[in-house]
């Protein structure tokens, strides 16, 4: 084995599953439903290809398990230190990661060198592809149209690559929304003073059937060029000077606004449950790779729940074939 850490369980860890069969069990295991639904496996090859080359390698830690450790820290918005008491305090944690009760936890110094050799090396921008591969290989993605916006997430002052925007001094993380699913396909991480249309030309496909996003997008050209392309412009209209909104535009942008609100359920996501509101790090490439693991936790967790929903819809067409065919039976029968 080439891990320090190798999950082999001894009698502390039958002792406590014996004790945790007594006791009444949560109706809802999250961690234990992103294990069963996920397929870990599509990532060990690029992260064990990435470390084989570097001094950080899987000589030490398995590579798979750093991962999860930094999936766990930014669902629960821990510090590195946070991280480190928490894997050793809690059961789910060491469960999930695959660690028996007897194996040693990463320290904090471990988990900040594993996600610095992600940024040094952009392999996250790589993880980032392999799990939309992975969405699109389980019929996830609806690409039935694209939600555009961007959220502001503040940062110190003391930040070198930190900008003023009109929302205040830090970044701005704009992401591409696959509208139905409402998983995020693609994103891009700018200061707080870049415009937040620039970056959306780089983040469509060229696949969407529609695009949706709010006033700051509008744009005479490009509206044309997608009607040009057969592309559903759902821009909200803008007023102009001495042109305000007609009623009928008015109308047109409260109906498009419907389906552009879903764009900001994610961010709400990350942001109260993740708690991805401040900056942790310092510099541009820092702060991109922790907003990708950031979109990453997300996605994990929005796949579950239309990979329960994708179950939910099976066994009840099951269900309805079954029902129609037994009264069919029935009928001749009489």
């Amino acid at each position: 084995m080439r891990y320090k850490s190798y999950g082999q369980r001894n009698f502390l860890d039958d002792m406590l599953d014996e004790s945790r069969k007594k006791q009444k069990q949560p109706k809802k295991d999250f961690l234990a439903e992103i294990d069963h639904y996920i397929d870990w496996g599509i990532y060990r090859r690029p992260l064990e290809k990435s470390f084989r080359q570097s001094a950080y390698g899987p000589n030490r830690y398995d590579v798979l398990l750093m991962f999860r450790m930094l999936l766990l820290q930014n669902w629960y918005g821990l510090s590195d230190r946070e991280l480190e008491e928490m894997v050793g305090d809690r059961l789910s944690f060491r469960r999930f990661l695959g660690l028996s009760v007897s194996d040693l936890v990463p320290d904090e110094t471990t988990v900040s060198l594993f996600r610095k050799h992600l940024t040094d090396t952009g392999l996250y921008d790589w993880l980032f592809e392999h799990m939309q591969a992975d969405l699109a290989k389980r019929h996830l993605l609806v690409k039935k149209g694209a939600l555009m916006d961007a959220t502001f997430i503040a940062a110190p002052r003391k930040d070198p690559d930190a900008r003023d925007g009109h929302k205040g001094h830090g970044y701005s993380v704009h992401t591409h929304v696959d509208e139905g699913s409402e998983l995020i396909r693609e994103y891009d991480v700018t200061s707080a003073n870049v415009h937040d249309s620039q970056p959306s030309d780089d983040l469509l496909f060229g696949d969407e059937k529609s695009v949706f996003a709010d006033k700051a997008y509008f744009n005479d050209e490009k509206k044309r060029k997608m009607r040009e392309q057969g592309v559903f412009c759902g821009i909200l209209d803008k007023a102009k000077r001495n042109h305000p909104l007609s009623r009928r535009q008015i109308k047109r942008n409260i109906r498009k606004s419907r389906v552009r609100s879903a764009v900001e359920h994610p961010f709400a996501q990350m942001k109260e449950r993740q708690k991805y509101r401040r900056t942790r790090y310092r510099g541009l490439e820092k702060n991109r790779c922790h907003a990708a693991l950031q979109i990453m936790a997300y996605n994990f967790r929005r796949m579950v729940f239309l990979l329960k929903k994708q179950a939910r819809q099976v066994v009840q067409g099951m269900a309805k074939v079954l029902d129609e065919q037994t009264r069919g039976y029935c009928a001749q029968m009489a």
